[in-house]
């Protein structure tokens, strides 16, 4: 995930962080409250591309203090029963989505209905939002979303069947992957059998 330009106080606003433990590292979840509502703003990953979390989140959002809030610690739970190699659906009225461009409302949607233990291609991500030409945007749209695992950015992978790039590195996409049933042949490349 990659949030360019925001910081601690967006429009003056402070952000807060949780830590959760996860099988792969600690999970970051920043969220504020904006006009009375508790809102996630961003979930960040562990993975070896960004290093520790709560640096990557502090280079971010650089002020934010560590605390907790009782909705931001009903995602959590979702959070740990996913990790446990349950199957859940998230819930989204907890994110704060007023950051999202144009184009991540349109695509992250679609990509929530991607089910576990299944992957779509980025061309395919594409078609199912009627833009069958914009695989290029839904990777950036990937690159750029802020709330992994809600929004399954790690099943969009490559035509070719290679898993392709994942803000918490691709190691970490392979273990998510297979944390959901997912499978690999002997050259890394998933069966066309669990494409969406």
């Amino acid at each position: 995930m990659t949030i360019k330009g925001q910081r601690t106080a967006i429009g003056g606003i402070p952000h807060f962080y949780r830590l959760l433990p996860s099988p792969f590292g600690d999970v970051g979840l920043v969220w504020c409250i904006r006009n009375g509502v508790v809102g996630i703003s961003a979930i960040f990953l562990p993975g070896e591309e960004r290093g520790e979390t709560v640096q990557a989140l502090h280079d971010v959002y650089p002020g934010a203090r560590r605390t907790s809030h009782e909705e931001v610690d009903e995602m959590g739970i979702f959070m740990e029963r996913y990790f446990r190699g349950e199957a859940v659906t998230f819930p989204l009225d907890s994110l704060d989505v007023s950051h999202l461009t144009a184009f991540q409302k349109k695509v992250l949607p679609e990509l929530y209905r991607v089910p576990r233990g299944r992957v779509v291609s980025y061309e395919g991500l594409a078609g199912k939002v009627n833009a069958p030409r914009a695989a290029r945007a839904v990777g950036t749209a990937m690159a750029r979303n802020p709330f992994p695992l809600v929004f399954p950015c790690h099943r969009v992978v490559r035509t070719s069947g290679e898993p392709g790039s994942f803000g918490g590195g691709t190691g970490l996409k392979r273990k998510l992957l297979a944390l959901e049933g997912v499978e690999f042949d002997e050259r890394g490349r998933i069966d066309a059998r669990y494409y969406w």
